[in-house]
């Protein structure tokens, strides 16, 4: 884990605080253009978005972790990232605000469930709980869509 501290676009993913380096995002919004189904892929990956004149892959995150759909009405939350010249919008409960968190002691980490553990890069203090900082090669290499640089 990073022993300084970092900046984050915080998000929810089923009540989890979770957050990614800003470096890493491209753009945050609500809604969708329309899904391209991919019929082949995991069942994380809704469909195909045409965003920013490129196709992104659309990633649930709540199907990443194993929870089910969030039912509302509503537009859902992305976060675009670009990932070895690829580009990936990520369905997020909820997103926060972007700020600086210095990482958790050792000893506050197993507060994090395992299944939160293996998706995340460090874990730091926020407040009054936790903020898990997810690693992007370990999300997309657990669908089998991570590859490696030519």
């Amino acid at each position: 884990m990073t022993e300084t501290a970092a900046k984050f676009l915080t998000f929810r993913i089923s009540g989890q605080l979770c957050g990614l380096e800003i470096p890493a995002v491209q753009e945050v919004g609500r809604g969708l253009p329309r899904l391209t189904p991919t019929p082949l892929a995991p069942p994380e990956v809704l469909g195909l978005a045409y965003m920013q004149n490129r196709i992104a892959a659309v990633i649930s995150l709540r199907r990443h972790f194993g929870f089910p759909p969030l039912m509302t009405s509503g537009k859902p939350c992305y976060i675009l990232v670009e990932n070895k010249a690829e580009l990936y919008a990520l369905i997020v409960d909820s997103v926060g605000e972007v700020g600086n968190f210095s990482p958790a002691p050792d000893a506050m980490t197993a507060r994090l469930g395992t299944g939160w553990r293996g998706a995340m890069a460090g874990v730091y203090l926020a407040k009054s709980e936790l903020l898990g900082a997810l690693d992007l090669q370990r999300i997309f290499a657990g669908l089998g869509i991570a590859k490696e640089h030519a």
